[in-house]
């Protein structure tokens, strides 16, 4: 007989809405869980605070602007600032607004700064460049959220809270134990004993925890597929679709069937969560990767889910791999 305890449950990534922005939040989480070393925050100077913030950006975040320009009320026109010439729209310099209030969650590492404060920059457009960044999925200081960010003192106003990472809902509560829990890895997991630590990591019941295990063995060419798929077997929801990133990402040996076949266990509704992973992880890597996508393993696992979410495309499914596999079609 099964207890309460060992009943199926119901993952956030599996009843995530299924609108084209949380996808576009969650492709920026899965790079960002990538990205993130909780290594950095252990090693972090004095003068460095590490900080959880929910982030309430304004009605004006994330509108366009022209940087330095202001409006001539009595000509109605748009002139320099500085000047107050005419500024021709076709070569101004482009920007977006980034401002609103942040309240502290959490302080990792660092003195304690204020509980809440007020942010404010004008973000210049990107010059041209081939490929997108994670930041250009999704912007929390423009669309809120919760992030961790390097706090830095006489910063200017965007530099002050870089670097920030945006994580999967309710993952900010693991963030504390993986700092403590990784922070004796060494920059390259080296030696018999240090590989068996890393590897008993693989089932912490702290999600970061596992998935930087999972990522330090796996690109170190540690993990062989059979390892891979049992490890996915007991991942769930966003934890299991970092996994999978990280392997598309990085390795192009190991077999898609092993890495994005593995069914969910424990999970009621667990085709939802296994279907909507793999596809977070196809369209992640498609996205932010260009290059590695036309490898042999990724461009058929990239088949794989399109085959598998043509049907929500369609109109006839699940909303959220409609989004998906529009983001995988334009990439």
């Amino acid at each position: 007989m099964s207890s309460a305890a060992d009943a199926p449950v119901k993952t956030a990534l599996a009843t995530a809405p299924a609108t084209a922005e949380r996808v576009l939040r969650d492709l920026r989480a899965l790079h960002d869980v990538a990205a993130f070393d909780p290594r950095k925050v252990a090693e972090a100077g004095p003068m460095a605070t590490w900080a959880v913030l929910r982030l309430n950006p304004g009605e004006t975040s994330g509108a366009a602007t022209i940087i330095g320009a202001a409006l001539d009320a009595d000509t109605g026109r748009i002139v320099d600032m500085q000047t107050g010439l005419p500024i021709d729209p076709r070569t101004a310099r482009q920007g977006e607004i980034r401002e609103g209030s942040w309240h502290l969650v959490d302080v990792l590492r660092g003195k304690q700064p204020t509980a809440t404060g007020r942010y404010s920059w004008i973000k210049p457009a990107p010059r041209r460049r081939q490929g997108l960044r994670a930041d250009d999925l999704y912007e929390p200081f423009a669309r809120g959220g919760v992030v961790l960010s390097l706090l830095q003192a006489g910063a200017g106003a965007a530099g002050r809270f870089e670097p920030s990472y945006v994580f999967p809902p309710g993952w900010e509560s693991d963030l504390r134990g993986a700092v403590a829990d990784v922070a004796g890895i060494g920059s390259e997991p080296s030696g018999a004993a240090t590989r068996e630590n890393v590897r008993a990591m693989l089932a912490s019941s702290n999600r970061l925890v596992s998935v930087k295990a999972f990522q330090y063995l796996a690109e170190g060419q540690r993990l062989d597929a059979a390892e891979v798929g049992s490890t996915l077997r007991g991942a769930r929801g966003y934890q299991r679709a970092a996994m999978e990133y990280v392997a598309l990402r990085g390795l192009t040996d190991f077999d898609q069937e092993h890495v994005l076949h593995a069914p969910s266990t424990g999970v009621d509704d667990g085709q939802t969560d296994a279907q909507r992973a793999a596809a977070l992880a196809v369209a992640a890597t498609a996205v932010l990767h260009p290059r590695v996508r036309t490898q042999p393993v990724v461009a058929t696992a990239m088949e794989i889910v399109q085959s598998g979410v043509q049907a929500a495309a369609a109109g006839d499914g699940d909303p959220y791999l409609g989004h998906v596999a529009k983001l995988i079609g334009t990439a």
